[in-house]
């Protein structure tokens, strides 16, 4: 119960740090396509984020509504890119595609 407790502390943090640090980077910097810091190692930090909240959650207190509510929730966030990326791709172009070939969407490939 500890154990759970503990590393569903440690993915809600990381989860929240990430939140955090990609909004930052994209709020001050929105002018420009950014591709270092946490969107050098994922194309999607928030969203990344948001999955290791929501599963975070699950193994710290996995309620109802939480059971109910992540499948949802994960659904959602795994679309929503797909039509931010349209969205990149028109306003950088080719800075953008390259981009997306090297960095992957949500997990680092370490």
């Amino acid at each position: 119960m500890v154990l759970e407790m503990m590393l569903g502390s440690v993915l809600v943090m990381a989860g929240l740090f990430l939140i955090v640090k990609g909004w930052v980077e994209v709020y001050f910097y929105r002018d420009r396509l950014i591709t270092e810091g946490v969107y050098g190692v994922a194309r999607h930090p928030q969203y990344a984020g948001i999955f290791l909240v929501i599963f975070g959650q699950l193994v710290h207190w996995p309620t109802i509504p939480t059971l109910l509510l992540a499948p949802l929730i994960a659904w959602f966030y795994v679309r929503l890119p797909k039509r931010e990326e349209h969205d990149l791709i028109e306003r950088f172009d080719i800075q953008y595609e390259q981009y997306r070939e090297l960095v992957p969407r949500f997990v680092p490939d370490w």
